[in-house]
């Protein structure tokens, strides 16, 4: 999830370009690995450790990944269901055969 919010742009340089690609997101609602070293810091600092999600979990509201490509690419998620992903994921490879970009948002657990 990191490197998507942080560098949405290659979509539209792939859609630009007409370059097929196919993008699965394991969306965790957080940058964890920050997550995991806030924790780390506020326990050698002595500092609450339960407020080391703040400024890392993306949560209340949680960001539509699939919202910012849509109108150029196919889109898809939060996938929450797993009896789901085999579909969208057979629907996105159809994508990207055909040329096109295709971006699938699974949700899994944080930690």
């Amino acid at each position: 999830m990191e490197n998507l919010h942080m560098g949405i742009g290659a979509l539209w340089t792939a859609v630009h370009y007409r370059l097929p690609v196919l993008i699965v997101v394991n969306n965790n609602v957080s940058f964890v690995n920050d997550e995991i070293h806030q924790s780390e810091v506020a326990t050698n600092r002595g500092r609450p450790v339960e407020n080391s999600w703040i400024g890392m979990r993306m949560e209340a509201p949680e960001v539509d990944l699939a919202q910012p490509p849509a109108p150029y690419a196919l889109a898809e998620g939060p996938i929450t269901d797993p009896e789901k992903l085999g579909p969208a994921l057979r629907r996105a490879v159809e994508q990207v055969a055909r040329g096109r970009v295709a971006l699938l948002d699974v949700r899994t657990a944080s930690r």
